[in-house]
């Protein structure tokens, strides 16, 4: 949540409409947490009291336990890596079509996991640049 709310704040949105826009695509539910009001030369994001508090108490607690001795945004930056490669390993099996290896030796397994591995590199390449043209 405060994350959008920097989102927000950087992105510096001229009119109220375009900032209720992108909050509504963002972050569903947003009327009972944030509020929208002029700031100084752009519309700004404050979070609503009673609505926060709300959100907070149904939200769960997470606890990670390491032999490293981390800063909270430390754990938070590794939990994120993680679940990016998760979701990478998602792309390779649900999008690109590797399911299942089925081979009969190591030589094989390793070139097709080669391939697969080459094809997430440019399947993520072409959804990067995609992106940065707004075609998606």
């Amino acid at each position: 949540m405060l994350e959008i709310k920097e989102k927000v704040a950087r992105i510096g949105f001229k009119r109220n409409l375009e900032s209720e826009r992108y909050l509504s695509e963002n972050f569903l539910g947003w009327r009972r947490v944030f509020e929208v009001i002029k700031g100084k030369g752009s519309w700004v994001v404050r979070e609503r009291a009673r609505g926060l508090a709300e959100r907070v108490e149904w939200m769960g607690y997470t606890l990670y336990i390491s032999n490293r001795d981390l800063r909270p945004k430390e754990v938070i930056y590794l939990y994120r890596q993680k679940d990016l490669v998760e979701k990478c390993f998602n792309n390779i099996k649900n999008e690109l079509g590797a399911n299942r290896l089925r081979v009969h030796s190591r030589e094989v397994m390793e070139g097709r996991l080669f391939i697969n591995f080459v094809k997430l590199i440019l399947y993520s390449w072409i959804g990067r640049v995609m992106r940065e043209k707004k075609i998606i």
